[in-house]
């Protein structure tokens, strides 16, 4: 089924897509590779008068990343809050996730700090994220000033949002990391 087929199906068959199955759909475009017609289907719902939700935006950002499509997630962003639609904590996770995969580091650090000047808090699934990238990275990187402290911070708030997970620690350990207060500066 292309997008263009939902009018019919709605005058024809008797059905009212709403959001939520109009996101469903999305999700399996997205997944099937067929990100041009998951597009498609998000400015379609919008001419059929639909708001796209924060889980449809969601839906897409993942999807412009598992094809590959890294500045479109990224830009989607700002065209969710254009349309009206704030993102949360799980968008900024998406999109975290999905610039540490493609080697962004850079980019997601410069989305951490976005979300603290928008006082949004990363959580230890962010923290996680991109704890695993640094455990992952080159040395030279790693011991970065920059990397040490953003390091620091992240173990600091993984530790006071919340109890870590045993996958936080074995990131931790498996990077060389250790908990610790002491200044590297």
């Amino acid at each position: 089924m292309t997008p263009l087929s939902l009018a019919p199906m709605k005058l024809g068959y008797g059905y009212d897509p709403n959001v939520v199955t109009l996101s469903s759909l999305l999700n399996g475009y997205c997944h099937c590779n067929r990100i041009s017609e998951a597009v498609a289907l998000v400015d379609q719902m919008v001419e059929m008068g639909y708001q796209p939700n924060t889980i449809t935006f969601n839906t897409l950002i993942h999807g412009l990343f598992l094809n590959d499509k890294v500045s479109e997630a990224v830009a989607l962003v700002d065209r969710m809050v254009a349309k009206g639609c704030q993102p949360d904590l799980f968008t900024y996770g998406v999109v975290v996730n999905g610039l540490c995969k493609r080697g962004e580091i850079d980019l997601a650090l410069d989305l951490i700090k976005k979300m603290d000047k928008l006082k949004f808090e990363a959580d230890v699934v962010i923290y996680s994220t991109v704890m695993m990238v640094f455990a992952n990275t080159n040395t030279s990187m790693m011991h970065s000033s920059s990397s040490l402290k953003w390091r620091r911070k992240g173990l600091e708030g993984m530790l006071l949002l919340t109890t870590p997970s045993l996958a936080a620690f074995a990131v931790m350990e498996d990077g060389g990391m250790r908990l610790t207060t002491q200044r590297d500066d």
